[in-house]
């Protein structure tokens, strides 16, 4: 894998020798960073290492006695694990927040874990010291973790465009089980990787968040609404395009377990500036093993985990015993598949990474090599990194080799781009292969926990190299069928699904807009018999935003490969974004050969009405707030109208941004924001007011425009053209800025334009409607929309010169609210979930307020508070 250097924190030199103290909890890595420091006020970002954790080796001694399965496995590891840390991490967690009221500057971001029984801090050195004396405390080590995706080796394949570049795929014996009906129906993999483009036609249907919430299946650091790839060579999309995909419409198939489904999680980076902390995959793995944040429930969580990402050996934050290996552990027992990248290091000894190199058991984290899957013989590739692991200490000889195994990683042909195909290498490469044929054993054997169905594709792997597993092939070149065989000497086969009953919705006819003016909607839903029975009747189940359900039952006639299109009661909207879901359900007892295509959702903005004068600041902090009031069109799910913050003259503004600068396609996109119903009743004089931010990012090129319309018919139409204008001319100031990002810190780069439009009176209301039409030029940003009669009234620009604190958090049922502000008369704080809904508004009296949460469901909120002119706004978990 890829080198890298870490980013050195600058640190203050400490006169106390922190090795004088007997406990000696603190990392040489850490205690080097504290005595190099020159600033005295420096905090350090920690992970705080409790001593009691979970014991994995009795755990799974208790799981393979009582045979337990999947989901029994990971209800039983999620539930220890949360126990412990909610048992004993109290006394330190009273020690930090303790010290943080007293000393504030030297104490803050406290985070509980329980994936590994870990809490992340950001804490001065003399705390630290104090910390160590805990008895609670095992370790004190830096938050300074972090991996990177090894960058894919670019060889020339003989034919890069040709479909039968997929000889890796039969390399495995895949088609094997494609002949005995196993496809990875109705199974998931997680890719966690560098994210995968959506819209790719290979994997775009395949993508479970098309049925399910979102929010279980996209977990994403750059708060994406779709999944993107951030990836110059768009990795986690080929690997992804490896396990699974398929183009229904060429029928180019290029993965292996082509009717599995995909979730993602994008923390890994390729560029060594991006990479993030620890504390990020800690985060991201706890999500993992709870997606949809109810932990009753386990049919959310992935059969198994794509990973090709690490460090190299020599890396300063290389170890044996590392926190990984807990999170590892914690997958494992609770019954996921944990398939790494050995890496690309070369095949010299001793050369594979880490986390891939840890070897708790023979398939705990099972690490692949890379082999030349177009070559019979199967040769090495000569950047595939080799065993033997220096990380075990043992008796068994197999716990030292690695890798596990071997698959095909050599000018692997898969999904790249948005809509492309191409050939890359690595170990990388080679993982998916695994975690494909894993998906196609999970669908014939679904209640056997990953590490039995790792152990079969292990021992019945074919042997390559040196008779006998070596540090260079492991066991060998994985064979799915031969793991098929070996299953099902000691466990019966699942039959494959049969394709008698398969109704599905495809896609919602009604709304088919981003936005909606009625107070009620149709909707129209087009379904589709994909079995092969012809259906009589069934029952959809459909809401707005999870709340009140309503049912209609349709009866008729539908023949396989039919389509309908099905009207449905009215249903009310809320004056916020909406989300419509939508299930259809057989009327008879059965098992459909897909369950997660019977459920469809789409979402929309109710445009709500606002008087006149109007003042839009833009005051929205994510964008399913800003989508509350404002609608938004993002036709090819990348870059759109998000709400921003930035620094003017010392003062935060809010406003709204167009990414041009990374809106890497110059294809003429366009995105759309739409005002509210905006009330023009018996005004004589209307004026249009709006101030925008944008520069060049080279003259003469690059010209982004921006169009305004506006409709005065409920926005069935917008037949007014108000503005119009691009490129050079639309600059705010004359400069180009060509390889940085604008952002707009100055007032003069900010210019106000205003337009008469009384030429709409006469009319009830209004919609305006932005257009923004990229050519990858640099940013644009719009700020202050005003509508009014007569002289222009004052905005007021909400300003943000005050401290907020929210502790503990994750809250229970109540956390408390700490501000600094001196005047809080007209002070509120509110709570919002993550589709911008209103949940609870309370005023504030003090400048400390313990607010009640008990009534909210587990989950992620956002706390606003606001007040004098001052507005911030926090995210909380709630977790009880």
């Amino acid at each position: 894998m890829k080198r890298f250097l870490p980013f050195l924190f600058v640190v203050f030199f400490m006169t106390i020798n922190l090795k004088s103290y007997t406990q000696n909890k603190i990392s040489s890595l850490l205690l080097s960073r504290i005595e190099k420091s020159q600033k005295s006020n420096q905090n350090f970002p920690v992970l705080i290492v409790l001593s009691e954790q979970l014991d994995y080796k009795t755990l799974n001694s208790k799981f393979k006695a009582k045979s337990s399965n999947s989901e029994n496995r990971a209800k039983t590891t999620i539930r220890e694990l949360q126990k412990i840390a909610k048992t004993t991490q109290s006394p330190v967690l009273s020690f930090l927040k303790k010290n943080q009221k007293e000393h504030p500057s030297k104490i803050k971001n406290i985070t509980s874990f329980w994936i590994a029984n870990i809490i992340s801090a950001e804490i001065s050195p003399d705390i630290i010291y104090d910390l160590q004396l805990l008895d609670a405390i095992k370790k004190i080590d830096l938050n300074e973790r972090k991996f990177i995706a090894p960058k894919p080796i670019k060889t020339k394949a003989d034919n890069p465009n040709s479909k039968d570049i997929l000889s890796g795929i039969e390399a495995i014996n895949a088609p094997a089980l494609w002949k005995l009906g196993y496809t990875g129906r109705n199974r998931i993999a997680l890719s966690f990787d560098t994210g995968v483009n959506f819209k790719h036609p290979a994997l775009n249907k395949r993508f479970l968040g098309n049925h399910l919430p979102m929010k279980q299946c996209l977990h994403s650091f750059y708060n994406f609404e779709y999944p993107q790839d951030i990836a110059s060579s768009t990795h986690g999309t080929h690997t992804t395009g490896t396990i699974l995909g398929l183009d229904e419409t060429t029928n180019d198939t290029i993965g292996i377990a082509y009717n599995a489904y995909w979730i993602e999680t994008d923390p890994i980076v390729s560029s060594e500036a991006d990479i993030r902390p620890f504390t990020d995959y800690m985060e991201t793995f706890e999500w993992v093993l709870n997606p949809d944040g109810d932990t009753a429930t386990v049919s959310d969580i992935p059969d198994v985990v794509n990973n090709s990402w690490g460090i190299s050996r020599d890396h300063e934050l290389y170890e044996c015993d590392p926190i990984e290996a807990q999170i590892l552990d914690a997958v494992d027992a609770a019954g996921i598949g944990n398939i790494f990248s050995a890496g690309n290091e070369g095949t010299n000894p001793k050369t594979i990474g880490m986390p891939a190199d840890i070897s708790h058991s023979l398939v705990n984290v099972f690490s692949v090599g890379a082999i030349s899957g177009a070559n019979p013989t199967f040769p090495i590739a000569d950047f595939s990194s080799c065993g033997p692991t220096t990380c075990y200490t043992g008796d068994d000889a197999s716990l030292l080799i690695k890798p596990e195994v071997v698959a095909p990683g050599v000018n692997v042909r898969s999904s790249i781009g948005n809509d492309d195909y191409g050939t890359l290498s690595g170990t990388s490469m080679a993982s998916p292969h695994v975690s494909g044929a894993f998906l196609l054993l999970k669908e014939a054997f679904p209640q056997l926990p990953g590490n039995e169905i790792l152990l079969a594709l292990y021992n019945s792997a074919v042997d390559l190299g040196e008779p006998g597993e070596d540090n260079t092939y492991g066991k060998g070149i994985i064979d799915v069928y031969a793991a098929f065989e070996l299953l099902s000497q000691t466990h019966t086969p699942k039959p494959p699904v049969s394709n008698k009953y398969d109704i599905a919705v495809k896609s919602i006819a009604n709304p088919a807009v981003y936005y909606t003016t009625s107070d009620t909607i149709n909707p129209k839903v087009v379904i589709i018999n994909k079995g092969t029975t012809t259906i009589k009747s069934c029952t959809f189940y459909y809401n707005i935003n999870n709340l009140e359900e309503h049912t209609f039952q349709w009866t008729g006639s539908i023949a396989t490969n039919e389509e309908k299109n099905v009207t449905l009661p009215s249903i009310n909207t809320e004056d916020a974004y909406n989300t419509l879901n939508v299930k259809l359900s057989l009327d008879i007892d059965t098992t459909e050969s897909d369950i997660y295509n019977n459920y469809f959702k789409t979402s929309f903005t109710k445009l709500p009405e606002k008087k006149t004068p109007l003042f839009e600041s833009f005051n929205y902090h994510t964008s399913q707030q800003l989508k509350g009031t404002w609608a938004v069109s993002n036709p090819d799910f990348g870059i759109t109208w998000v709400p921003d913050s930035l620094l003017l003259n010392d003062t935060i503004i809010n406003c709204v941004k167009m990414n041009y600068f990374n809106y890497k396609t110059r294809d003429g996109q366009e995105d759309i924001l739409l005002s509210p119903i905006i009330d023009i009743t018996d005004m004589s004089e209307i004026n249009f007011k709006f101030s925008y931010s944008y520069i060049r990012k080279i003259s003469h090129l690059y010209k982004d425009s921006l169009k305004i319309y506006a409709s005065t018919n409920q926005g069935e139409t917008f037949d007014y053209l108000l503005f119009c204008d691009g490129g050079e001319h639309m600059a705010s100031y004359d400069m180009d800025l060509t390889h940085t990002e604008f952002i707009p810190t100055l007032p003069e780069y900010w210019k106000d334009t205003l337009i008469d439009i009384s030429n709409l009176t006469g009319n009830a209301s209004v919609i305006l409607k932005f257009v923004s039409i990229n050519d990858n030029g640099n940013n644009l940003y719009i700020d202050n929309v005003k509508v009014y009669e007569g002289e222009e009234p004052t905005l007021i620009k909400e300003i943000q010169k005050f401290e907020t604190v929210i502790y503990p958090n994750p809250a229970k049922t109540q956390f408390i609210l700490e501000h600094n502000l001196t005047n809080y008369d007209n002070a509120f704080v509110e709570i919002y979930n993550t589709i911008g809904k209103l949940l609870l508004k309370k005023q504030i009296h003090s400048n400390k307020e313990i607010i009640n949460v008990s009534n909210l469901e587990n989950g992620i909120y956002f706390v606003r508070f606001r007040g004098n002119n001052c507005n911030t706004t926090k995210k909380i978990y709630i977790n009880k």
